[in-house]
């Protein structure tokens, strides 16, 4: 999709009657839409009919290809990919006001607003267009806490006109940066849809509206802060973010950024975009950040002269990798590292049984050390220390993503061994000890305020945890020489020299070198 605003400007208001289709209309526009599917596609394309008659000069779809109308229009729009993020291959079927078809217009986006919520209503479902949600309780115990670098951490967490996996991928990344890696929620920056916790459209709503949906992992309500405009997901609001970074970013640093929602790739060789909420009250706001505006967003950084620690960017929407060559140019970080779900012109998916996209969701379990149910992931993604490189957290989400997604990944100078945290060398017993003491107070306060205290009594309890360590790791490496010296004499032999160099497991983390990927 090009960005053009010369003949792509939407007009100041889009002409839409209030006139409802009648049943009769709506009945005639059903059968016939069914009956062009085949009985193939019956079991793989999505049905949505607007239940609103659009007037003559209505314009449909995203504002950066929109189409106008020629006629009153009955509008059915057909979704070929449900499966995957948009953009993707749709179709919108054009009625007359009786019912009559009239063309069928490719596409690659839906109408706006997108789904659910708005005034489409479901014709026909061959695939769900998002799993069924499986609400999984509290965990017994949450997961342990990590240790804060020496720097300060910002994080940005964006998805544009979006829907529900999206805000819950989004939901759950902000968790677990502001419960688990102990983020400060001042430096957390949610910028989702309109800005608002809609029960009537939009990505929180449920199907049809009427109500908010619940996030399906732990507390049910949503905690990311959003507060109407200033949060809404607008390539002003993003560029204003990163303006405010670029003032206050600091040496030793860590910025964090995650984009979910759709993108797609724009016209020529290079670049993409995201597609972002378009501001209703901008009419040059065509709903697309692209890779033009984040090198102009990125070059503020250089302007500023603000050097800083680290640059981890998780994009997850279509497209994805076409923002790479952009941020490879663009960082003003000492380490960097781009992790993305989709090569450019390529799709990224949701996930076949949760209602989080494949690869955003992952990359947040290994982040999490943690499965969504509370469950521990495999040890190559939970190290001793606590801290998940960037590298680790991409080796473990890329094969479960794809394919169908196509991940891939870009370190500098370094990036790969980018972390949330700093190493603590008291895990994993501080873990252990932890454990049983958490879950006397994990149910008793929100999860918010529980890791808000926990973190604050962290430090005491490892300056109280870490000279006990030490000092069985004394005791033990006596031990494991009288062992072997017992062995030694049973046997008949000398107890070799490299016995006498064995160091124990909590020794060897304190005093080893750092990580090298």
């Amino acid at each position: 999709m090009s960005r053009n605003k010369d003949d792509r400007r939407p007009p100041k208001a889009t002409p839409r009657s209030l006139k409802e289709v009648s049943p009769a209309v709506k009945e005639r526009v059903r059968k016939h839409a069914l009956s062009q599917l085949s009985p193939k596609d019956r079991k793989t394309t999505n049905l949505y009919f607007n239940r609103y008659e659009y007037e003559r000069g209505a314009r449909i779809g995203p504002r950066f290809a929109p189409v106008e109308l020629k006629q009153a229009t009955v509008l059915v729009f057909a979704d070929d990919d449900p499966k995957a993020n948009f953009e993707h291959e749709c179709r919108y079927i054009l009625y007359d006001a009786e019912g009559n078809w009239l063309k069928d217009v490719e596409a690659s986006f839906p109408p706006s607003p997108l789904l659910p919520g708005g005034t489409l209503d479901v014709l026909h479902v061959g695939v769900p267009a998002d799993p069924q949600p499986v609400v999984v309780p509290t965990p017994p115990t949450p997961p342990c806490p990590v240790l804060a670098p020496a720097g300060r951490r910002y994080a940005v967490l964006f998805a544009g006109d979006c829907q529900w996996r999206h805000v819950n991928d989004l939901e759950l990344a902000y968790r677990t940066l502001i419960g688990q890696y102990g983020f400060d929620p001042n430096d957390v920056f949610v910028l989702a849809y309109n800005g608002h916790l809609d029960p009537n459209a939009g990505p929180f709503a449920k199907q049809g509206g009427g109500g908010l949906r619940q996030f399906p992992i732990g507390s049910p309500l949503y905690q990311m802060p959003l507060n109407g405009a200033a949060s809404a997901a607008t390539s002003k609001n993003l560029k204003a973010v990163f303006e405010k970074l670029s003032q206050v970013i600091e040496p030793g640093d860590l910025l964090y950024i995650q984009t979910d929602g759709h993108g797609g790739k724009t016209m020529g060789p290079k670049g993409a975009y995201l597609y972002t909420y378009a501001d209703p009250d901008d009419d040059d706001d065509l709903g697309q950040y692209t890779t033009d505006d984040l090198a102009r967003d990125l070059k503020a950084f250089k302007t500023q002269q603000r050097r800083y620690g680290s640059l981890l960017a998780m994009m997850a929407q279509c497209s994805s990798r076409g923002f790479r060559d952009t941020v490879q140019a663009g960082t003003n970080a000492d380490k960097t590292a781009f992790c993305s779900a989709a090569d450019r012109g390529e799709k990224s998916f949701r996930s076949e049984d949760r209602p989080f996209c494949e690869f955003a969701v992952e990359w947040i379990i290994a982040e999490r050390m943690h499965e969504t149910d509370g469950t521990s992931v495999p040890s190559d993604v939970n190290p001793p220390d606590g801290a998940v490189t960037a590298q680790e957290a991409f080796d473990f989400a890329a094969p479960k993503a794809g394919p169908p997604d196509t991940p891939d990944a870009l370190y500098i100078t370094g990036g790969e061994s980018i972390t949330l945290s700093a190493p603590n060398p008291a895990e994993p017993e501080l873990c252990e000890l932890l454990a049983p003491v958490m879950a006397e107070y994990w149910r008793e306060v929100p999860e918010s305020q529980f890791y808000e205290r926990l973190h604050r009594a962290l430090p005491a309890v490892q300056k109280a945890v870490l000279p006990v360590l030490e000092a069985n790791a004394r005791e033990l490496k006596k031990l494991t020489s009288r062992i072997r010296q017992i062995m030694a004499d049973a046997f008949g032999k000398k107890p070799t020299r490299t016995a006498a160099k064995t160091k124990s497991t909590f020794r060897a983390r304190t005093q080893r070198e750092p990580r090298k990927m």
